[in-house]
């Protein structure tokens, strides 16, 4: 921890788990790894205590962390809020930071509890309306309002926000009365030092995948409503066009063992493989096994919102031809990376998956160099997160003394 009245520019918070797997969680690691590097000193991290051991970590640098509170349910939950609120507020007396990034969760009250009686500027990282708004259906009307009226309040403090889709940016500046023009869109970042294009006959070796086969893969949480329901659903059609295809989806949770059953029902279940959860670092040799990738968000939701999942950038990192669904990723058929399809037209799904399996061996060399040198020029992490400092010093928190 820094000395008393060392200087420090920016605070960031967020209630999470920095060693987890899950797409929030990534997120933030990798964006935090490149904000350390870009700021140095001027970042003071406040995170989850981390529950595993993770080498990033040594490289994030935690200044604090969060302890997840005691008891069980709301009383765990408020009591996380309280720790969050005597952490946060102690470290703006002490830092007098520019502003303070937060990443909002459900039931804001600790950021709202740090910050009263503060004159501290606030700017949300990475918005959601997830984080915005709470569905009355999944977690009752009470929590929705109370939710609600927290965002409300805590939004008098906020002085910008960005978020991953040109869709959302309206909904967010709506939900936090901001002007669209302090609502930035940032797109997802990539770690093209931990993503990036290896030998396909060694990823398979090392992954126990056949070498001949055509492989269609899926990697990330959510596997039944983001693409591996789709993969099942196009076996057929699969099948009746090549000699060997497989579908390999990574992951875990009850997801997967829907798409067990659902590929045992429909009779696809030999050319299915289920690695299970499987380390953060091995993740980009699995996906140096695909022939092809998918990631597809449908529903309501998705056209609503769009869409700008970190695996898609991830795929394109490792010189993987990408199928996603049409409101979000357009830079696939912009770049011919990939393709956007309805996702609701499985035939179109997979006459795309078909498409992009057929490259020759030459045009997939070129497409694996084009998709890698696209991500470090387009999608990396470092130049996204050059963006949001100077997004940041643009609605007044970076280059600006609080004293």
């Amino acid at each position: 921890m820094r000395p008393h009245g060392a200087s420090c520019r920016i605070i960031y918070v967020a209630s999470v788990d920095l060693t987890e797997g899950a797409g929030p969680a990534v997120n933030e690691r990798e964006s935090l790894l490149a904000l350390r590097r870009l700021l140095g000193d001027d970042l003071f991290v406040i995170a989850g205590e981390p529950r595993a051991t993770d080498p990033d970590l040594d490289a994030i640098r935690l200044d604090r962390t969060l302890p997840w509170g005691r008891g069980r349910g709301p009383l765990r939950l408020l009591s996380h809020q309280l720790a969050k609120a005597r952490i946060l507020r102690a470290e703006v007396r002490r830092l007098r930071p520019s502003c303070v990034i937060v990443r909002l969760d459900g039931l804001p009250l600790g950021l709202l509890l740090a910050t009263l009686g503060s004159d501290v500027r606030l700017v949300v990282k990475t918005a959601s309306t997830s984080s915005l708004r709470v569905d009355p259906d999944k977690h009752g009307r009470l929590a929705a309002a109370l939710h609600h009226r927290l965002v409300r309040a805590l939004a008098r403090k906020v002085v910008g926000a960005d978020t991953i889709t040109p869709q959302r940016r309206g909904i967010v500046a709506g939900e936090l009365g901001l002007r669209e023009s302090r609502v930035e869109v940032i797109d997802n970042g990539v770690n093209v030092e931990r993503f990036h294009p290896v030998d396909r006959s060694e990823a398979r070796r090392r992954c126990g995948i056949d070498p001949d086969a055509v492989v269609f893969g899926y990697a990330g949480a959510q596997a039944w409503t983001r693409g591996g329901r789709h993969l099942i659903d196009a076996a057929k059609a699969l099948r009746a066009e090549l000699a060997k295809p497989l579908i390999v989806i990574v992951g875990g949770g009850e997801s997967i063992e829907r798409l067990r059953a659902h590929a045992r029902d429909i009779g696809h279940d030999d050319i299915c493989v289920f690695p299970g959860l499987v380390p953060y670092e091995d993740v980009g040799w699995w996906m140096n096994t695909f022939d092809v990738a998918v990631s597809i968000e449908s529903g309501e939701r998705a056209r609503r919102e769009g869409h700008a999942q970190q695996k898609v950038r991830q795929y394109t990192a490792a010189g993987v031809p990408v199928v996603s669904a049409l409101g979000g990723n357009a830079y696939l058929a912009e770049h011919d990376l990939g393709s956007v399809v309805d996702p609701d037209d499985i035939a179109a799904f997979g006459e795309a998956l078909i498409r992009w399996s057929r490259l020759a061996d030459r045009d997939r060399a070129d497409f694996r160099q084009r998709a890698r040198t696209f991500a470090a020029g387009h999608l990396a992490v470092e130049a996204l997160n050059e963006a949001r400092v100077d997004f940041w010093r643009r609605v007044g928190c970076v280059g600006t003394d609080p004293s």
